[in-house]
């Protein structure tokens, strides 16, 4: 009740950005399942959520730093366009071995890469030695 009229529309200006970022955290981050039974189950849920958009924006941030600027939900889809298989291959009594491919590793991403110095090796196989 102690707000000018001013006060008040600028609050309320601001109500379709947090209502937005509301969205981004229910549905664009959100991750599966969505019912929990224990408390523990719903704080977790919640913690990887919030650590999520965190990560999320970080990385907003330094790709327009770089000048490429997207929203949450086109960021969000370019990272997820690209998928990571991994597959471990054990021989009878010879070495086990597990191999790492990337698939469609997009221009986005491929920039995405670079911006942040990162090299991806999109095929890779090591020898596992502490397997049974």
């Amino acid at each position: 009740f102690s707000l000018t009229a001013e006060e008040t529309i600028d609050l309320y200006k601001t109500k379709e950005k947090v209502e937005h970022e509301f969205h981004i955290l229910k549905d664009l981050l959100a991750i599966r399942p969505y019912f929990h039974n224990l408390p523990n189950r719903i704080e977790t849920h919640n913690a990887i959520v919030q650590w999520r958009m965190l990560l999320l924006s970080v990385l907003k941030a330094l790709l327009e730093d770089k000048g490429l600027v997207y929203s949450f939900e086109i960021l969000v889809d370019i990272l997820q366009q690209g998928s990571l298989q991994k597959a471990i291959f054990s021989y009878p009594d010879f070495k086990t071995y597990e191999r790492t491919q990337i698939y469609n590793f997009t221009p986005e991403v491929e920039q995405i890469f670079k911006i942040l110095s990162l090299k991806p090796q999109r095929f890779h196989i090591k020898e596992i030695t502490d397997r049974v």
